[in-house]
């Protein structure tokens, strides 16, 4: 099945088709022509919704990041001990986890009968979530899951509230993680580290 001729926005009255009967009786019900919304007044409804939905993410996206990055250190595990090179100390292995991560991007496989790609990426933000805690994760999330194919048919505003929203979920999911074992293993003493 293909997703795209999926009729997504069926759930949305003012969106749905109306079939020309509910037309004629909405026309003798009212007395005139149909009250309802113009497809122009439809058309500016929906891109004015989706111009505040993109910025809504992008904010609270950027605001989560900058909140662990400021809050939150990185754990110690995510050290890959290469002293004396620009991968020493905690930095150098998020620099390491966001390099394997764009790395997970060139390996795309298309999904059957879609547009969509299945890619490489999420085992590298998950191991930077565990080894070096929410601030890794957000990172390594809002970084290394950019692709090229995203890049060349997306507008920047929309990668940057996908990528928010991506450093958003995995640094919130992270303290969930970390204050649900409460002390259990590296995630879990995120909680005793602020």
């Amino acid at each position: 099945m293909d997703a795209q001729s999926l009729e997504l926005t069926s759930g949305l009255p003012f969106l749905r088709p109306r079939r020309t009967a509910e037309r004629q009786a909405d026309r003798t019900d009212a007395g005139g022509p149909d009250p309802g919304r113009s497809a122009e007044e439809t058309s500016a409804g929906v891109h004015t919704l989706l111009i505040a939905y993109t910025a809504a993410c992008s904010v609270l996206g950027l605001a989560a990041l900058a909140w662990t990055t400021l809050a939150i250190p990185l754990l110690p595990m995510i050290d890959p001990g290469l002293p004396g090179t620009a991968l020493a100390g905690p930095e150098g292995g998020l620099l390491l986890w966001i390099a394997f991560g764009l790395v997970g991007s060139l390996r795309v496989l298309p999904i059957p009968g879609s547009s969509a790609v299945w890619t490489f990426h999420f085992p590298f933000v998950a191991a930077a979530m565990v080894l070096g805690g929410p601030t890794a994760g957000a990172w390594v999330g809002f970084l290394a899951t950019v692709e090229r194919r995203e890049l060349e048919s997306q507008p920047w505003y929309g990668v940057l509230a996908n990528h928010a929203v991506m450093a958003f979920a995995v640094g919130g999911n992270s303290i969930a993680v970390g204050n649900t074992l409460g002390g259990c293993g590296p995630v879990g003493r995120i909680a005793g580290s602020n």
